[in-house]
C-alpha cells in the first residue's frame, strides 16, 4: 500500500508540475501537437523495440508460450471493450452521431482504455525491476498494433472516396505505424540468434545503435506525462477549447 501511495503521489506530481507549465504558457497547445508526434514516431517505437527485444533475448524458448498470454489477453480485452463501447453508444448515448467526436472518445476510451502510458508510470514511480517494463512491452505487442491500426480507423474519418491502390495505400499506412514496427523490429531482434549477436551482446557489431536507440526510448515517460497533463488543462479546465479530429488525433491517441 505505501508503495502504491507513493506511486500515485508521484504520477500526481506529474501531472500537476504539467498542467502548471500549461497554465504558464511554457507548455502551449501547440506544442502538444509536436510531442505526441515525437511519441508517436520515436519514443513510443523505441521504447518497444528495446523491451520486446530484450525480455524475449532473455526468455527460454520453453516458456514463450506463457508470454504469448499477454498479447493475446490484450487482444481479448480490446474486443470486449469495443463491444462494451458499441453497447454504451447504442442504449446509453443513442442521441450522438457515430461520427461525432464524443462518440470516437467513447468507443476508442472503452476498448483501449489507458494500457500504454499508465502502468508504465506506475511501474516506475514504484521503481520495480525493469522486467515489469519488459512484460507491459510485451503486451503491448499486440495492443499497440491494434491501437495505432484500429484506434486511428475510430478516430480519423474514413475516406470513401478513395479507390484501388490510393485504398490500398491507406490501409498498408494503417498497418505499418512506427510503434507497429518497432514492436516488430524488437520481436525479430530479440527471437533470432544472429541478430541478437548482432545487436544486443555486450560486444556486438551494432551495440552503439541499440543503446542510441535505448537512450531514445527514455523520453517516453516524461514526453507522455507533459502531453497528458497538457491535454487535461486545455481540453478540461481550459475555456472555449474545440475538439475535431485532427485534434484528437494528435493529442488523443499518444494519452491514451
Amino acid at each position: 500500500m505505501e508503495a502504491t501511495g507513493k506511486a500515485i503521489a508521484q504520477l500526481t506530481a506529474t501531472l500537476s508540475l504539467g498542467i502548471s507549465a500549461a497554465h504558464l504558457s511554457v507548455l502551449p497547445k501547440s506544442s502538444l501537437s509536436v510531442i505526441s508526434k515525437l511519441i508517436y514516431g520515436i519514443f513510443q517505437p523505441s521504447l518497444l523495440f528495446t523491451n520486446v527485444a530484450k525480455i524475449l533475448s532473455k526468455t527460454n524458448y520453453d516458456d514463450i508460450g506463457k508470454l504469448l498470454l499477454l498479447p493475446l489477453f490484450a487482444s481479448i480485452q480490446v474486443f470486449c471493450g469495443l463491444c462494451i463501447g458499441k453497447v454504451l453508444l447504442r442504449y446509453f448515448f443513442s442521441d450522438l452521431s457515430e461520427d461525432s467526436s464524443d462518440a470516437k472518445e467513447i468507443t476508442i476510451g472503452s476498448a483501449f482504455g489507458n494500457s500504454a502510458p499508465l502502468p508504465l508510470l506506475f511501474v516506475d514511480a514504484m521503481a520495480l525491476e525493469s522486467k515489469a517494463v519488459g512484460y507491459i512491452s510485451f503486451y503491448l505487442l499486440a495492443w499497440s498494433p491494434l491501437f495505432w491500426s484500429l484506434g486511428r480507423k475510430i478516430l480519423l474519418p474514413s475516406n470513401k472516396s478513395l479507390e484501388g491502390d490510393a485504398q490500398c495505400a491507406e490501409r498498408v499506412e494503417l498497418i505499418f505505424t512506427p510503434p507497429n514496427i518497432g514492436c516488430v523490429a524488437g520481436a525479430c531482434v530479440g527471437s533470432f540468434a544472429l541478430l541478437r549477436h548482432l545487436f544486443m551482446d555486450e560486444n556486438a557489431i551494432l551495440s552503439s545503435v541499440t543503446n542510441s536507440v535505448r537512450v531514445l526510448s527514455n523520453g517516453y515517460l516524461p514526453s507522455v506525462g507533459l502531453t497528458l497533463a497538457g491535454s487535461l488543462y486545455y481540453n478540461l479546465w481550459k475555456e472555449n477549447t474545440s475538439t475535431d479530429d485532427t485534434s484528437l488525433m494528435d493529442n488523443g491517441l499518444s494519452t491514451w
